[in-house]
């Protein structure tokens, strides 16, 4: 997550669907691979719970099976 929900708000929860994503690639290049990352969610501002698609930040020589991007549900609770 990168930036700070509007004043008096906090991020909750968060949660991504699916939880796990197929990777596929040479086995050199998978063999380093046990936590695959997304892009940045931007919560700059936010004063209500929303959900973004967003894409998987895979790494060089590594591609997704299925998919290239996952949901990222993000909780914004007041304080």
């Amino acid at each position: 997550l990168k930036g700070k929900p509007a004043s008096g708000y906090a991020v909750g929860e968060v949660h991504v669907y699916p939880e796990k994503v197929e990777i596929v690639g040479a086995e050199a290049a998978l063999r380093g691979v046990s936590v695959v990352d997304t892009y940045p969610v931007d919560v700059s501002g936010k004063k209500a719970s929303f959900t973004q698609s967003v894409g998987l930040n895979l790494p060089e020589s590594v591609g997704s099976s299925v998919q290239d991007a996952v949901d990222v549900f993000v909780e914004i609770e007041k304080e």
